[in-house]
């Protein structure tokens, strides 16, 4: 950080731009991904992805709300997104499964 400060940047600003080239970063990612599977037509997942989003905005939200994170807060936080992955998991592979299973047939 003390390079940054020597050329006139404080950490706010550092901050600001890191989390805008990692949103960058993410969408240049994410971008090929959600082509790949509009062309699929896989309406099944795009809906996961965007009640995902929504659902971790809204908790988040909540949170800012309330105004103190503790203990239990985390521990949601955690077993949210643990609950998230394990249902996009399961999409993932029943989605990948029926794929295959048509382009053999």
């Amino acid at each position: 950080m003390a390079h940054f400060r020597s050329l006139g940047l404080t950490d706010e600003m550092v901050y600001s731009i890191s989390i805008f080239f990692g949103i960058i970063g993410i969408y240049f990612v994410t971008k090929p991904v959600i082509s790949f599977l509009i062309a699929l037509n896989s309406t099944k997942l795009l809906c996961y992805v965007i009640s995902s989003l929504i659902f971790i905005v809204a908790f988040f939200v909540v949170v800012l709300i309330i105004g103190e994170i503790r203990g239990l807060t985390l521990q949601l936080v955690k077993f949210s997104l643990q609950a998230l992955g394990v249902f996009g998991g399961a999409l993932w592979v029943i989605h990948v499964f029926n794929y295959l299973r048509r382009k053999r047939i």
